[in-house]
């Protein structure tokens, strides 16, 4: 079984990225309406036929998507190219597993080596209408460095397809906490960010793509500033079902 390395040092982990069925319309879409802020004290070959979709069982309950889910290729089919203090992990090999808990990953995984600029993760989603108002939570950590994201450094994007875009204006995600030590296993907990402004989703297919959008360095090299991810929420549907294709051959590694 794989040790998790707080520090992302080891190439030797596992992280994660977005997928799903390609049906519906896309737009680019956002709200400004504001909410509270949340906040709680987080390459094998790509393989369809191991892809199982996950849909919510009451409309108006939140709807999680896990990170260690999301298709870890590139439009191409190449894995994407992460980065940690020393090295990099590619696809599937993005994925850290949360070894006894205490990392309170939701799903017991997560994704890491974000730390390259124009890296991505991305949430692909169907929802049987279109919705407006969406509340949209991150489930977040850091490891070597604390720190603020804002839009400037780490897009948010929801159905936006502009690669120079900086998202929707989500506010800031202070993370603090991060263990400066590697002489131990210490992950600092998951916790829960809320987005500043609610989203809107169309009907069919929807995409909420979390891209590294800035080059400062962290130290060793990860060459850019990114957070762990855990999962991301969805809530106040309104009526809407959602659902999304799992890649679980991303987790095949730790099943060996």
């Amino acid at each position: 079984m794989k040790k998790l390395g707080k520090f992302a040092l080891l190439s030797l982990m596992l992280p994660i990225v977005a997928s799903c069925q390609k049906t519906g319309s896309e737009t680019s879409s956002s709200s400004s309406k504001p909410v509270q802020p949340s906040e709680s004290v987080p390459s094998t070959p790509k393989d369809s036929s191991e892809e199982k979709e996950s849909s919510n069982t009451d409309a108006d309950d939140t709807f999680v998507i896990e990170a260690e889910y999301t298709d870890l290729y590139e439009a191409d089919g190449t894995p994407k190219a992460g980065h940690g203090y020393s090295g990099g992990a590619d696809g599937a090999d993005m994925v850290q597993k949360d070894e006894d808990g205490s990392a309170k990953a939701s799903n017991g995984y997560w994704v890491g080596y974000l730390y390259n600029k124009g890296l991505s993760l991305n949430f692909v989603f169907n929802s049987t209408k279109a919705v407006t108002g969406v509340t949209l939570t991150l489930r977040l950590s850091c490891e070597i460095k604390d720190m603020e994201l804002t839009p400037d450094l780490w897009a948010v994007r929801v159905n936006d397809s502009d690669s120079s875009s900086r998202g929707i204006e989500y506010g800031s995600f202070s993370l603090a906490g991060a263990s400066t030590s590697d002489s131990d296993n210490y992950v600092r907990p998951f916790t829960d960010r809320t987005s500043a402004v609610t989203i809107d989703l169309v009907e069919g297919k929807n995409e909420i793509d979390l891209v590294t959008i800035n080059d400062i360095t962290m130290g060793g090299t990860m060459y850019a500033t990114a957070p762990m991810v855990d999962c991301i929420k969805l809530s106040h549907l309104s009526g809407s079902s959602l659902s999304y294709t799992k890649h679980e051959e991303n987790l095949a590694a730790f099943e060996e």
